[in-house]
């Protein structure tokens, strides 16, 4: 059986599938304590955008706290230290809450997409 790694796979395709964007909202739920809810239709293929416009909001006030807050939820979801650096050394965006929040986003993600890709080989 062929490994697979998250970091290997592309998930720009899965950013507009709404059934991987509904697990999306329940493992960040999950994950961050939160209630993120989503109005499916007025969001059409923006889905992704309005999911991390909603978790932004909940980053900046963790930075703002400033008492490690961000850490521990990067540590929490798996975030590796390589992976923030590298966001942060190659960023275009230049707000720190953006910057974590898709970073938070694509682990999300990965954890989710994984999650269905092994259910379904099980399955066979």
């Amino acid at each position: 059986m062929k490994a697979t790694t998250t970091d290997k796979i592309d998930l720009n395709g899965y950013k507009t599938r709404k059934e991987v964007l509904e697990k999306l909202i329940q493992q960040i739920n999950k994950d961050l304590e939160l209630q993120v809810d989503i109005e499916w239709d007025i969001h059409g293929n923006n889905l992704y955008q309005a999911i991390l416009d909603k978790v932004a909001p909940v980053v900046e006030q963790l930075i703002r706290q400033g008492n490690g807050g961000v850490e521990q939820l990067l540590y929490k979801i798996d975030v590796s230290e390589i992976k923030v650096k590298e966001a942060i050394d190659s960023a275009i965006e230049t707000d720190p809450a953006i910057i974590f929040t898709d970073l938070i986003l694509e682990r999300e993600l990965q954890k989710v997409v994984f999650r269905m890709m092994y259910s379904k080989s099980i399955s066979k």
